[in-house]
């Protein structure tokens, strides 16, 4: 029973290892940032190469080479993807040996780096013609995609286009509008003289988009036609500009790292309410010296120090690791509230053969840091959450 608990002991250590290995490199770990530019090498190498590969005889001789290459990149992508399904457990958002992979396997992260791999397996298993291949060498190029793991610019993007989302779904209505309306008035004027090029509403909006983008190939002869045209030249180049404008404004404000009183309501709560309460129940359960927790309200640059150990995005995992490890201690998010600039999280701890330990915790933002005020006990699991009304926006 000892030897089986050590073996036990030593898989866990390396699957953490392992783990913390593949994650995106965090602080000084020189290991991990060496992995990621090692990955991050391959996936530029193996996109440019298929790109050169794509101009015939260019390469010559070097095919074979080109192709043992390819064949190297395949098998170290598939090496990764499966070491990181079976490592994920070591994160406790993945801890359980089937649902927990499950889970991870359908993030989105996980299933580019599926979809990075799968294309090259096609080949193998069903027929090889020249177009099919042709496509799957195109596909390749999906593997561009991968350095979103290692690169902020993708939640940049998003986090823009998430903050402007209305204003860009109005300009896209409004143009839609436009170009629909637009079309149909073309097909009015225009299809008695040139019925082959305006037979229909929809074969007038493909003229007026290529119009409007400054691409169109079919002139209008009629005068109503050519006014028409000549007002979307100009309505166009307005439209066209405001979701350019709301977007500049937007990654503007994305890159300013500005963020005074920034609201926890913010849509990157549910990534950094567990990273936080993480490290501050390790801290409660295990006894360790006051420990300071701030964060710029980045989620990938959280701060969590004990010891000047504990930073970065791995240090809300690491912190609960190293409860268990202590004592035993188990610990789940039950819930959040959200008001304004405060946040009430419910956790709760258990150690082994002990009733569970329910807790209530206020965050509060202030000068784009998060603050931590006080952690009410509540006797049980059940027990309600008691001073929620008390945050005020």
């Amino acid at each position: 029973m000892l030897m089986g608990r050590a073996v036990a002991a030593v898989a866990a250590d390396l699957k953490h290892t392992v783990w913390n290995l593949v994650e995106t490199a965090e602080g000084d770990d020189l290991a991990s940032r060496l992995v990621d530019l090692f990955i991050v090498a391959l996936i530029l190498l193996s996109t440019i190469l298929t790109v050169v590969e794509s101009v015939p005889g260019l390469l010559g001789p070097l095919n074979r080479w080109v192709l043992a290459f390819d064949y190297f990149v395949i098998a170290v992508f598939t090496i990764e993807y499966t070491v990181r399904i079976w490592a994920c457990t070591a994160d406790p958002r993945y801890a359980h040996p089937v649902r927990g992979r499950l889970r991870y396997a359908t993030t989105p992260l996980a299933l580019v780096d599926l979809i990075a791999i799968l294309p090259s397996y096609t080949p193998w298993f069903l027929p090889r013609g020249l177009l099919f291949l042709r496509t799957v060498r195109l596909i390749r190029l999906l593997r561009l995609f991968k350095v979103g793991r290692y690169s902020d610019t993708p939640l940049l993007v998003l986090h823009a286009l998430r903050r402007r989302k209305a204003e860009l779904l109005s300009a896209l209505f409004a143009l839609s509008l436009m170009l629909l309306s637009a079309a149909g008035l073309l097909y009015l004027a225009e299809n008695p003289r040139q019925p082959e090029l305006y037979s229909s509403i929809p074969q007038s909006m493909w003229w007026t988009l290529l119009s409007v983008t400054g691409n169109g190939q079919a002139a209008p002869v009629t005068v109503f036609g050519r006014l028409i045209s000549s007002a979307m030249a100009v309505i166009g180049v307005g439209l066209f500009a405001v979701p350019a404008g709301l977007l500049a404004s937007a990654f503007t404000q994305e890159l300013s790292n500005d963020k005074p009183n920034a609201g926890v309501g913010d849509a990157d709560i549910e990534r950094v309410t567990e990273r936080v309460a993480l490290a501050h129940i390790a801290k409660w359960s295990t006894g360790w010296d006051e420990a300071s927790f701030a964060s710029d309200y980045d989620p990938e640059a959280l701060v969590i120090t004990s010891s000047g150990t504990k930073r970065g995005a791995s240090g809300g995992s690491a912190a609960a690791r190293e409860m268990h490890d202590r004592g035993g201690t188990e610990w789940r998010l039950v819930s959040h509230t959200i008001a304004g600039s405060a946040a009430l999280l419910r956790w709760e701890t258990s150690l082994e053969g002990q009733p569970p330990v329910s807790a209530v915790e206020t965050i509060i933002v202030q000068d784009g840091l998060i603050r931590f005020q006080t952690v009410e006990l509540l006797p049980g699991r059940d027990a309600p959450p008691r001073g929620l009304q008390s945050v005020q926006r």
